[in-house]
């Protein structure tokens, strides 16, 4: 923290999941980015430093977790709730392109935050290019694109590795070595080789399996196999986050999945 910008990083220990504050001490405003269903965990920082959410944005459409974007909005229903203009959503939210700005929601004028479309893991996924004042270095939420010692896999129903490889390689690749990156997943609980909550684009670019293949060609087969399962019941989670379903019924659905499965 500086004499103005606020970040912080919020870790939910026992699924991995990340998310993210941004937020002005002048003005007050500050904007939670992939905020998890679970929205005590942001109070008491919230009220530590006097903050007011304005915007809500989710990276992409969640498959592994409930997504807190229209919970977290009940609570504030004046905040904007924005993702990528191609997210098809049923519900209303503000449609960001690639490039647009998000300072101006928080009323900032001496730090900057700008939307990289990086399409690959899901078809609406955005990262933020976050750009403090003074000397220190940029910061990159990027969400499931790029990971600590590994990528967002793209085989979840929205996934494309033919955008993924250009969103890592000709787009967050090609920002500065020292840019600071922050994942929307951290820890071995997401199948991660590591408990570090941040990395550099530098490091990553050097050390990153991923990303040390000679080809597009290597690249294609890297994501294709070796990976985890799936998380369970992704394409109900999905349908919530979109507004689809209710939690209700996804539920439900479970259910009756379970009770359809042989014994």
């Amino acid at each position: 923290m500086n004499d103005e910008l606020v970040f912080h990083q919020f870790v939910r220990v026992h699924t991995g999941c990340a998310s993210y504050l941004i937020g002005s001490e002048n003005t007050g405003k500050c904007i939670l980015v992939d905020p998890l269903i679970d929205t005590e965990r942001y109070e008491p920082f919230l009220k530590e430093h006097s903050l007011k959410v304005v915007a809500l944005v989710d990276t992409h459409t969640h498959a592994d977790h409930l997504s807190g974007l229209r919970y977290f909005s009940s609570l504030f229903p004046q905040a904007v709730i924005a993702m990528h203009e191609t997210a098809p959503t049923t519900f209303q939210y503000e449609k960001l392109k690639d490039g647009a700005r998000l300072d101006d929601l928080i009323s900032s004028s001496s730090f900057s935050i700008k939307v990289i479309y990086t399409p690959g893991h899901a078809t609406d996924h955005i990262s933020l290019l976050l750009e403090p004042p003074g000397p220190r270095n940029r910061l990159l939420l990027s969400g499931d694109c790029l990971f600590i010692g590994d990528v967002g896999r793209t085989d979840l129903g929205r996934g494309d590795n033919d955008l993924m490889y250009i969103s890592l390689f000709q787009k967050l690749l090609s920002l500065e070595p020292s840019t600071e990156v922050y994942p929307a997943h951290v820890g071995a609980k997401h199948f991660l080789a590591t408990e570090k909550v941040r990395t550099q684009i530098g490091i990553e670019r050097d050390t990153n399996p991923a990303l040390q293949v000679k080809s597009k060609k290597e690249f294609l087969k890297y994501m294709t196999e070796g990976w985890p399962p799936k998380p369970p019941y992704y394409e109900q989670v999905v349908n919530v986050n979109l507004g689809r379903i209710s939690l209700t019924e996804a539920q439900e659905e479970v259910l009756r999945i379970e009770k359809e499965k042989p014994p």
